[in-house]
Formats: C-alpha cells, sequence, structure tokens
C-alpha cells in the first residue's frame, strides 16, 4: 500500500525536512540536529554535495540521530529512476559515498518527488554496495576516491595483503595501495613527493587508530554498524581568481591557499591540491581517552595529540599515541591545513607558516557542533607531484 508523504508530513508525527544542497558546509551540517522530532526527511537534489571537510561532520550526525531513535526517510526533488531501472549512473553522485552508503543503510522510508513511496532502498543498496565490492572496496570519481570499511567489511579488499587478511595492513603495503589512488587523482604521469610519503604514513596511523578504537562505542559496549573509512581528493585551481568563486571551499580554505601564494609557495596557475579525511561513527576522541572525566573535553582532545598519550590499555601491545602526536608534525612539515571534528568539538591549524606554528598545538577556541559521535581527522595540503610540465 502506498503511503503518501503529505500525510506523513502533517499528521500526527510531525517531520523535520533537511534539504542537502549543493556545497553544503559545516555550519549546515551543524543545523541538522537542531528542533529535531521524531522524524527527519533528508531532501536528495542531483547537485546535493558538501563543502571540503563537511562530509565527515554529517557522517557523525547521522549516527547521533539513529542513537537519538530518530527515524530517518529520503525523498528525491527529483526521481531520477523507476524501481525496475535503478542502474549505478542514474543514481544521484551523493550516495557514490562513505555518507551516501550510511544515509541509505540508516533510511526506513524513501519517497519519490510526488510523495509517493518506493521500494528503493534495497535495491539502490544493493547496486551501490556491489560496485564496491567489485572496485575492491573503492568508490568515486576523478575528482575523489573513496575507501569504504563497514562493521561487516572492516579492510577494503584493496588494502589487504592477501584477500583472507582481516589484520590491518603493514604501512608498506597500505603506502603502495594509497600511493595508487593518489596518483589515480592525479594522472599516472606523476610522481608522489618526498612529504607526501610522511602524510600516508600519517595516514596509516590515522586509519589504524580507527581501526582499533573508532568500532567500538564506550557508551553502549558493543561494536558499532556503519560505514566508515578514507576520503582522498584533490582541488585545482586555474589561479587566485578562481579560488575565491568556488563554493566548495570553506573561507578558512581559502584564506590559507592565499597565504601560500602570497609566501611564493604555490605556482602562479593550475595550483593542485590533494586532501585526505579518515572519518568515523565513533564515540570521539575526546571521549574514549583514559584520562579523569572532570577534564575539560577540548583539552583532553589537545592532549590526544601529544606523544604517548593513548587509548589502548596495558593489555595491548602496540606503541602507545604515536599515530596523532605525529599527525601534526607531518602537517607542519609540508605547510598543510590540519582539520579535526571529535564528536561535538571542531578546529583546526593553519601550518601556512612554519616558524610561527612550528610548536602550534590545535586552537585555542574550537567551535561545539550540535552532535555527539563521529570523528574527522583531515588534513590539505598543496601537491609536490611534478610531471614534464613542472608542478602540477
Amino acid at each position: 500500500m502506498l503511503i503518501l508523504y503529505a500525510e506523513l508530513m502533517y499528521g500526527t508525527h510531525r517531520m523535520k525536512n533537511i534539504r542537502i544542497r549543493e556545497n553544503t558546509s559545516i555550519h549546515d551540517v551543524g543545523e541538522w540536529m537542531k528542533n529535531t522530532g521524531a522524524t527527519v526527511t533528508f531532501e536528495i537534489l542531483y547537485k546535493s554535495s558538501f563543502q571540503l571537510f563537511a562530509e565527515g561532520v554529517a557522517l557523525g550526525v547521522l549516527r547521533s540521530l539513529f542513537v537519538k531513535q530518530t527515524t530517518i526517510n529520503i525523498k528525491f526533488y527529483k526521481t531520477p529512476f523507476e524501481c525496475n531501472d535503478i542502474e549505478l549512473t542514474k543514481i544521484q553522485p551523493i550516495f557514490k559515498s562513505i555518507f551516501g552508503l550510511e544515509l541509505l543503510r540508516l533510511t526506513k522510508s524513501i519517497y519519490d518527488e510526488n510523495g509517493i513511496e518506493k521500494d528503493f532502498r534495497s535495491i539502490m543498496g544493493n547496486t551501490l554496495w556491489q560496485s564496491v565490492l567489485d572496485h575492491k572496496g573503492h568508490i568515486g570519481d576523478g575528482k575523489r576516491a573513496y575507501l569504504v570499511s563497514r562493521h561487516d567489511y572492516e579492510i577494503p579488499r584493496c588494502l589487504r595483503k592477501d584477500e583472507s587478511s582481516s589484520e590491518f595492513p603493514r604501512y608498506d603495503y597500505f603506502q603502495s595501495s594509497l600511493s595508487s589512488y593518489l596518483l589515480g587523482l592525479r594522472g599516472y604521469t606523476n610522481t608522489i613527493g618526498p612529504c607526501e610519503k610522511v602524510l600516508i604514513e600519517w595516514l596509516h596511523h590515522i586509519a589504524e587508530n580507527v581501526h582499533e578504537h573508532g568500532r567500538f562505542s564506550k557508551f553502549e559496549n558493543d561494536l558499532i554498524d556503519g560505514f566508515r573509512g578514507i576520503i582522498l581528493g584533490k582541488y585545482v585551481f586555474r589561479d587566485e581568481i578562481e579560488i575565491e568563486k568556488r563554493g566548495d571551499i570553506p573561507p578558512y580554505i581559502k584564506t590559507y591557499v592565499k597565504k601560500l601564494i602570497n609566501a611564493g609557495k604555490c605556482p602562479s596557475k593550475n595550483i593542485t591540491f590533494n586532501y585526505a579525511t579518515v572519518m568515523d561513527v565513533g564515540d570521539g576522541i575526546q571521549n574514549t581517552l583514559n584520562i579523569a572525566d572532570n577534564k575539560d573535553k577540548f583539552d583532553t582532545l589537545c592532549l590526544a595529540f601529544n606523544d604517548g598519550v593513548t587509548r589502548k590499555t596495558k593489555l595491548m601491545s602496540e606503541k602507545s599515541g604515536y599515530g596523532l602526536g605525529q599527525a601534526l608534525k607531518a602537517a607542519c612539515d609540508i605547510n598543510a591545513f590540519f582539520h579535526i571534528v571529535s564528536s561535538n568539538i571542531e578546529t583546526y591549524i593553519d601550518f601556512s607558516d612554519i616558524q610561527s606554528n612550528k610548536n602550534s598545538r590545535l586552537l585555542s577556541q574550537p567551535e561545539y557542533l550540535d552532535k555527539k559521535h563521529g570523528t574527522s581527522i583531515s588534513l590539505l595540503w598543496l601537491s609536490e607531484s611534478r610531471n614534464k610540465d613542472g608542478i602540477i
């Protein structure tokens, strides 16, 4: 029996509608949790997308809505297919992402533009997940690559040393795989620079931390179902004028790029940046460290970036506290932009000036978001890659 969307909208179970627009910002995502009722319906456009760094925050909001026992629905602004004609190429781009996969997983009902419920969820999910599996855990386009993990698919096959391995990959194999995806974004005639190899090591340790800690909920004492993973992406700007016009770049990144240009660290034309994000739907770093509960949460988060601070127990044999502490050093060494959202705390460091930032910690003035779950750790840097025409 068809359920009319209007009946749900104006009946006793009033719902909140959230339209995901093009270049949705972290501020926009922060509004999603406000004034939510028993049901939230995400309205999807063909151009629905996120600004840089916002997708990992949105993933955490989905988890927070789920834990709050909010019913999640989807409504298409325009339905691009019929039930018997759902091809990968016709599915809206936002679903070909870690956020999109998680949104579809948590959705109860899907409605077309007329408010009529459609039986799309299973076939869309199967089509997308089969594509992920066919590409060894990878999904994406020419601008970004997602390396996808799920509660029952912990290590993407593209990162495994062998098919049956369930252990997190060693650095040498991880480095080879990540380098390949970075070069895929740039073009295979390019190379990976020496500082970028340090960044890949950083990614390895951050992703390993997520594998060890982001899969579990301290508060629920259980494994967490859901999608998480790594995003690799690129931005190419013709010149400084284009940077100012771009809607997919938040203001603080525009300022960061301009400072690099003014310092003579960028080419004058065809400026290429890469970025990497590691994200999960866990409890947040500051909520899982073994530090006194009465300590300020932001101070606790900052402590996590001191070498030797760990979430590991004495029963674990791994080297403690290496990944997060080295993340800042790697970011500083390559003049990167470091951004983190952990649970409800957002903060960042602009490493465009090494001398003034070489001893920096996380920002003293964090932003607090209206969500409780998820961690998103990101790095944006000027590409070191070279080809026959010089720096790309």
